[in-house]
């Protein structure tokens, strides 16, 4: 197992590095403690995509990977701050790593500056847990460490790679009831797997509690294979389809093929109010 250092961009000089062990390959960015790709070595597992058209510019997002939205989820509650929160756009810093005889394990932090209380106005702990092995599972825990309490909403934005998004359907969806927002913002209720056909951006946002727990899984017939995904208490699912796809200058038009966001999210019209001290985990397993 190994742990080695690189720079994204010659440019920007992210830096960045690379987990490598018996299982496959990890890249992470702490610029925005971006998951940049996981490719394991087992080709009948689902990957992290890794955009091969990321651009990597200060003050804006990564797209693909896994981007990490906090303290907030969509658009900002104040008009002119950055849609997903700041996190996906701070350096964060590698606060340990441990090799594990079957796994790597390592720690990114992100606390609260001046910059950030001047975007939003609370101390906070935020720790990234990575556990790169035969799976790869991505935490995000946020702690409270300010006087009074406080409420935030967040996400864990994971593209994953597909074989081809005709290829795809999502079942455990049924009779649940999102909200469409490629679609005017309306309500529906799923009926039956979904199937990818164009734009979509649904938020099954009542989806799993703890006395009625659901669960999604993901189906591609391209690769013959399947897994079932533990997402929490609301879903989000999201592709640009051919046309929003074309809109994108980080992001070539066939792309949307090759790619889905299967997101376990804390939404804003459901956010989490954290007490000082206290802390909560958002977690999902690839």
């Amino acid at each position: 197992m190994s742990i080695m250092p690189f720079i994204l961009d010659a440019e920007q000089q992210f830096p960045a590095f690379r987990i490598e062990n018996i299982h496959g390959t990890t890249e992470i960015s702490l610029y925005g403690g971006h998951i940049l790709g996981f490719t394991p070595k087992k080709s009948e597992q689902f990957t992290v995509w890794k955009n091969p058209n990321a651009k990597y510019r200060s003050g804006k997002a990564i797209r693909g990977g896994i981007p990490i939205c906090f303290p907030w989820f969509g658009k900002s509650p104040i008009a002119g701050l950055p849609q997903h929160g700041f996190a996906r756009i701070s350096y964060w810093t590698l606060h340990a790593h441990c090799e594990q005889p079957d796994c790597d394990e390592l720690v990114l932090m992100l606390i609260d500056t001046e910059e950030t209380r001047a975007l939003w106005p609370h101390k906070f702990e935020a720790r990234l847990l990575l556990r790169c092995g035969e799976h790869l599972t991505v935490t995000l825990e946020v702690k409270n460490t300010d006087a009074l309490p406080w409420e935030f909403s967040a996400a864990l934005h994971t593209y994953l790679g597909v074989s081809d998004i005709a290829n795809i359907s999502l079942e455990g969806l049924n009779d649940a009831t999102y909200l469409d927002s490629a679609d005017g913002a309306q309500f529906k209720i799923q009926h039956g797997p979904l199937k990818i056909a164009g734009e979509v951006d649904a938020g099954f946002l009542e989806f799993s509690t703890p006395e009625n727990p659901r669960f999604v899984t993901l189906i591609d017939s391209g690769k013959k294979y399947e897994q079932t995904f533990n997402l929490g208490q609301a879903v989000q699912i999201w592709n640009p389809g051919p046309v929003l796809a074309k809109n994108f200058d980080d992001f070539a038009d066939e792309d949307y093929k090759k790619m889905l966001c299967l997101e376990g999210i804390i939404p804003p019209k459901k956010p989490i109010i954290l007490a000082p001290n206290d802390t909560f985990q958002l977690s999902m397993t690839i």
